[in-house]
């Protein structure tokens, strides 16, 4: 039986001109980099009836916040523009069961949901029905934080903060300074960011720290804020590249990077950008590996690992969708402000012919990486995120299911000068969850009681998931 899930939201800030001009559309590409990435989210919503579904328990469920992740990854790639119009039109059948579930509103998935709508050209203020943005700002508390409106509690955090500033950037109307103030708050004496504010020890989260410098670069005026944030982001990175999340994503995985290396270019370290894309490179399935899994992007090395050992055998773990929606980012670097329809609209055919049959350990990718800025334009147009409470366990992927997230909804056209990313090169990334499931009855519905039964862990990390 197939159950929907909800997720809330993943994404980004309006900040530089960062975006490399769209590439001719390409009929075939090879095993590895951003068309063949490309290639395997797009077969994924294919597959699905243009949606994505996450795996649980032994169930698949319909899963709304990572099909808003990969359509912005699809975006982001500038390639395979049908399909993402498609699943466009399917998330926004259900936008309303997703991030309005009953009585309630998820400020991660509303968030996330807007930035989708912008991203894809379409009225964030008559989404699916729903006037995004004003739903979005109506979640502004005086203390300038975006909260959940919920019987389950509010489960908004630094994540679902920075979506919601992106997402009304790219809607052309700008968060107010309590809420950038907000953010702020939210930083620690390192330069990073928390996860939650809870009154706990400050400790900086790295995916919390990647989606705030999104955030501040989209507002501008916030150089000295972003450098810093950047430079504790470079503690966290290996000398492969890699760079891991927080609590319950500590390994360096493909999501939290892929995050990262946006936050790098933003801040001005291109050199630790190409560490961070040649690190989510390594992890990608090439021709040496089954046709079904070739493009997708592992969540870490183990499960590249795994894969690789299982040979002809290999089949997909469950969390390579999530983990190439942000991993790809590690490729394109475009913040999710300055993501916008466009490129071609074919989806590219994998091809072998050419490629070694050696397992990836690089990018093929060509795109250069934007130039690095650590100021946005005022106007950007983008943001999305959901709630969702967690119940999956990647990393950093931007869905949550045992707790919600933040999410913003879109709203009036951008005026953002932020360029707008069409760059083909393939990425991967954490799972860094920023929706929270939502019990909806209705198409994205999901048994609330599921969620009680993720374990402790596994609810951390899918509350991380924007």
């Amino acid at each position: 039986m197939t159950t929907h899930l909800r997720r809330a939201g993943f994404t980004s800030a309006a900040l530089v001109a960062l975006v490399a001009a769209a590439s001719a559309p390409a009929t075939a590409a090879p095993a590895t980099g951003t068309d063949a990435a490309a290639s395997f989210l797009a077969g994924q919503f294919a597959a699905g009836g243009h949606q994505l579904s996450s795996t649980y328990a032994g169930q698949t469920y319909l899963d709304a916040g990572l099909s808003a992740d990969g359509i912005l990854a699809l975006t982001s790639a500038g390639v395979a523009g049908n399909e993402a119009g498609a699943a466009t039109t399917a998330f926004a059948k259900g936008v309303g069961d997703y991030a309005m579930p009953g009585t309630d509103v998820y400020a991660g998935a509303v968030a996330k949901s807007l930035i989708v709508a912008k991203a894809q050209g379409q009225n964030p203020r008559a989404f699916g029905g729903v006037d995004l943005v004003s739903k979005l700002q109506g979640l502004e508390k005086p203390s300038g934080r975006f909260s959940d409106v919920s019987a389950y509690g509010d489960y908004s955090n630094a994540v679902t903060q920075s979506l919601a500033v992106i997402a009304l950037r790219k809607a052309g109307a700008p968060a107010d300074a309590k809420a950038t103030n907000y953010l702020l708050s939210l930083r620690c004496n390192d330069g990073g960011f928390r996860l939650a504010d809870d009154g706990s020890a400050c400790v900086s989260d790295p995916d919390a720290t990647s989606f705030a410098v999104q955030a501040l670069a989209a507002v501008g005026g916030h150089g000295a804020d972003v450098t810093k944030a950047v430079n504790f982001l470079a503690t966290k990175q290996n000398a492969d590249g890699g760079v891991a999340g927080g609590t319950g994503t500590t390994t360096p995985n493909a999501n939290s990077t892929g995050l990262a290396a946006v936050a790098f270019t933003l801040g001005g370290q291109g050199a630790r950008a190409v560490k961070a894309q040649s690190f989510v490179a390594s992890l990608q399935y090439g021709c040496s590996f089954p046709a079904a899994v070739r493009g997708a992007i592992a969540y870490d090395r183990t499960a590249f690992a795994a894969m690789k050992s299982a040979g002809a055998s290999g089949k997909l773990a469950g969390n390579e969708t999530r983990a190439t929606s942000q991993g790809l980012y590690a490729f394109t670097r475009a913040p999710l402000v300055s993501l916008t329809k466009g490129g071609a609209t074919a989806t590219p055919a994998i091809s072998c012919s050419s490629e070694p049959t050696s397992s990836p350990s690089t990018s093929t990718s060509t795109t250069s990486a934007p130039k690095p800025t650590t100021t946005s334009s005022s106007n950007s147009t983008s943001t999305s995120a959901t709630p969702a409470p967690t119940s999956t366990t990647s990393a950093t992927s931007t869905d949550a299911t045992a707790a919600p997230t933040s999410t913003t909804s879109p709203s009036a056209p951008s005026t953002s000068t932020v360029p707008q990313s069409t760059s083909t090169t393939p990425a991967t990334g954490p799972i860094v969850n920023t929706d929270k499931v939502s019990d909806n009855t209705v198409p994205f519905g999901f048994a609330f009681g599921a969620v009680i039964l993720v374990t402790a862990g596994g609810a951390v990390a899918y509350a991380r998931r924007r």
